[in-house]
């Protein structure tokens, strides 16, 4: 199984195993990497309870993902190659960081949305910012007013499924869950394969 379970002593989410130009990677949010520790570290926990500390390669703020070293005995979801409106998909994680679970769901939409995404401080806001709540687990952060184009979904997701892949019939990625509204259980967002 690709997916991995990743934590710090904050807390954590999902990430998986992705292939691009002929490497290797796994693949989370930017908010579940900023979790990492002093050593810029996770910690991976495989379907079959194995677990590694992966470092963080780099961090793309903008679409809200992170790239991790790469676990090479796990084998790596490959990219779709497109995906269409009220497509069932399937999303694989760990909600509330608990066992792996696989949920289906639909491809609602696609919009632009803005979402308060929390950042560490050293990392600049695009657009407003919001300062009224300055800690993220013990974490000094800040808060930005962030434009997303998104994937909107009607999974029931949960904590811990940040970073999830969503897969299509085939096996194959269509995005990462990235974000939720908390007034409605289904509505989730994800990172669309174009920014992947």
């Amino acid at each position: 199984m690709s997916v991995v379970k990743l934590t710090s002593t904050q807390s954590g989410g999902t990430g998986f195993q992705v292939k691009y130009d002929g490497r290797q990677f796994t693949l989370t949010n930017y908010h579940i990497c900023m979790l990492a520790d002093d050593r810029n570290e996770l910690k991976s926990e495989d379907y079959f309870g194995n677990t590694r500390k992966l470092k963080v390669i780099k961090r793309y703020l903008k679409n809200d993902l992170c790239v991790l070293e790469p676990i090479p005995y796990l084998p790596a979801i490959r990219l779709a190659n497109s995906y269409y409106m009220h497509e069932q998909v399937y999303l694989v994680g760990h909600p509330r960081l608990e066992a792996l679970t696989m949920q289906t769901a639909s491809l609602v939409s696609k919009r632009t949305i803005t979402l308060r995404m929390p950042r560490k401080l050293e990392d600049p806001c695009n657009n407003e910012e919001d300062t009224s709540h300055p800690s993220y687990w013990t974490y000094q952060i800040h808060y930005c007013y962030d434009k997303f184009v998104a994937l909107h979904s009607n999974v029931i997701s949960y904590g811990g499924n940040s970073g999830s892949p969503v897969i299509d019939d085939f096996g194959n990625l269509v995005g990462v869950l990235f974000a939720g509204n908390r007034s409605y259980v289904t509505n989730y967002y994800i990172v669309q394969l174009e920014y992947i």
